[in-house]
């Protein structure tokens, strides 16, 4: 086996069509019936973990994907495609890296993107741009230290699984209001950070993806804008386009080599009208959900990452060269996005038609490739005739 692919939905399928075209042996790992990725051409091999694995149910299962014969210095390249599966290879690597060449960070930089105070400190030593951010170690200080910002301000848990927060974020507009929250929640003042809420949502989110190689160097790097999110204004990307952003991308390539980052990272900024200017909102450890555009837009991260991972092939320096205009869609995701903003009055159904007919590229249709698309098809009409989307608040 050449590649293991951890996680066969949206993400994963675009990885494993991107390799297995190549002719390259590639398998996949999944613990979710939703990942229609699993019905590919491209996979040799499939094999289903349970939903609450670890990382030696994972190394077990990779090793097993291993062919007896197999040479004993050839090691299949692993690529995560969610964050759960990448949070277990950076925190477990030294049982994988016997067997295999993984594509993720370490665990101690991996560990800075994962805590929200570690991120605004790496962030503030290399001057990349996050929201002014406040944050204290010490229990009692941080209302003092958050007079000065301009409110609404966001509170957000230091760790995003902090099961003691109540909530996902919580919004103070006043200064009163943030001192009433931590009278409330004491036990939270140290557990984190306060940050000016950046003007973001549909059509103001940008996306730069990476691989950098052994020695700390991007080697390629796309950019690209999220033009609708499904739930709308956040979450995953449904609409998407290439557009090639030469400041921004120079400004991600000085901050991951000046940190040292190895493997693939994805970086999402807002964009501030009223500033013109990108604000950092977080960085990403595997490949992206809808890294198919990037092939489709010239940029093949995922063969040029298992080239430079396995030191195959002459690349050059930095791969960034894209197409621009390439439109990407994934269209059950973007319909539940259409039928909720058109609730709203944010979206009628002459312009959204007018947008996805644009669509070049696609979260599950390849004509080479079809049963995953046709598994989609029966998974749009379950949920369509579920009335999914309309009960969605």
């Amino acid at each position: 086996m050449d590649v293991i692919v951890l996680g066969l939905g949206v993400n994963g399928l675009a990885v494993t069509r991107s390799l297995g075209c190549r002719q390259l042996a590639v398998a996949g790992i999944y613990h979710d019936d939703m990942d229609l990725g699993r019905y590919s051409r491209y996979l040799r091999q499939v094999k289903k973990i349970p939903a609450n694995y670890d990382a030696r149910h994972v190394l077990a299962a990779c090793r097993s994907l291993m062919p007896d014969k197999a040479k004993p210095d050839h090691k299949a390249v692993i690529i995560c495609t969610s964050d759960q599966f990448a949070e277990t290879l950076a925190g477990h690597a030294a049982l994988f890296e016997p067997y295999f060449l993984l594509t993720t960070p370490d665990k101690s930089l991996y560990w800075r993107f994962l805590a929200k105070q570690a991120t605004a400190d790496i962030c503030r030593e290399h001057q990349f741009p996050i929201p002014e951010t406040r944050y204290s170690k010490t229990p009692g200080e941080l209302t003092a230290l958050t007079e000065s910002l301009h409110y609404p301000v966001i509170i957000k848990p230091d760790l995003t699984f902090d099961q003691g927060f109540p909530g996902k974020n919580v919004i103070a507009h006043s200064h009163r209001e943030l001192q009433t929250f931590f009278t409330r929640y004491p036990e939270l003042d140290t557990r984190v950070v306060v940050q000016d809420i950046v003007p973001s949502g549909d059509g103001k989110i940008y996306v730069v993806s990476t691989f950098s190689d052994k020695d700390a160097k991007v080697r390629a790097i796309y950019s690209g804008k999220k033009i609708r999110q499904y739930l709308p204004d956040y979450g995953v990307t449904c609409f998407g386009v290439s557009e090639h952003k030469e400041q921004l991308k120079q400004t991600v390539i000085d901050f991951l080599e000046a940190i040292g980052y190895q493997g693939f990272a994805t970086l999402e900024f807002a964009y501030d009208e009223e500033k013109d200017r990108f604000i950092f909102i977080e960085l990403n450890i595997r490949t992206f959900y809808h890294n198919q555009l990037f092939k489709d837009a010239g940029i093949d991260l995922n063969y040029l990452a298992y080239q430079l991972t396995t030191e195959t092939g002459d690349i050059p320096a930095c791969v960034s060269t894209q197409k621009d205009g390439i439109y990407w869609l994934d269209f059950t995701r973007d319909a539940g996005s259409f039928i909720r903003k058109r609730k709203s009055g944010k979206l009628t159904l002459l312009p959204w038609l007018k947008d996805i007919i644009k669509a070049r590229s696609f979260a599950y249709f390849d004509l080479r490739d079809l049963k995953p698309f046709i598994a989609s098809v029966r998974k749009f009409i379950i949920i369509s005739l579920s009335g999914f989307f309309q009960r969605q608040k």
